[in-house]
């Protein structure tokens, strides 16, 4: 079964970027890299030829067949560089989005700490001068006064 599995990829492969030769290195660096055709070297196999199909994907096709990007390359590359030049920049661009929504949901979080910690701050201090002597502190003040002690 395996040599059958291996046959077969060889010629997914050799029918995704038109070279016998080719197709046989990168089945071989697969082999290296996973061992066997086991279900990562299947679902790998399936990333590759999905990508390398692709017809928005020209670039990729001919960095392999030119040898510009070598089979231990090819393999090694995740679904973000695998993609065709314009699914990458839609990926960049959800990706800075991602980022800048956490960074902007983080800055409001800080912002909306920082603003209680003042409202209980200058309610504490408005509660000392009015002389109210209460023994029952705002939150998180048992903390300091205990390590006060």
């Amino acid at each position: 079964m395996t040599e059958e599995t291996e046959f077969k990829t060889i010629e997914l492969l050799s029918g995704a970027v038109g070279n016998g030769e080719v197709a046989r290195n990168i089945e071989e660096a697969l082999i290296r890299h996973y061992g066997s055709p086991n279900n990562e070297y299947r679902a790998k196999v399936r990333q590759l030829l999905f990508n390398l199909r692709d017809v928005r994907n020209a670039h990729l096709r001919q960095g392999v067949c030119s040898g510009q990007i070598t089979a231990e390359q090819l393999i090694s590359m995740d679904h973000v560089h695998l993609a065709n030049p314009e699914l990458q920049e839609e990926l960049h661009e959800l990706e800075h989005k991602t980022l800048e929504n956490t960074i902007t949901q983080h800055a409001s979080d800080i912002v909306e700490t920082e603003h209680t910690r003042k409202i209980e701050f200058l309610t504490a201090v408005g509660r000392i001068e009015a002389g109210d002597q209460s023994t029952h502190p705002p939150p998180d003040a048992h903390t300091q006064m205990d390590e006060c002690k």
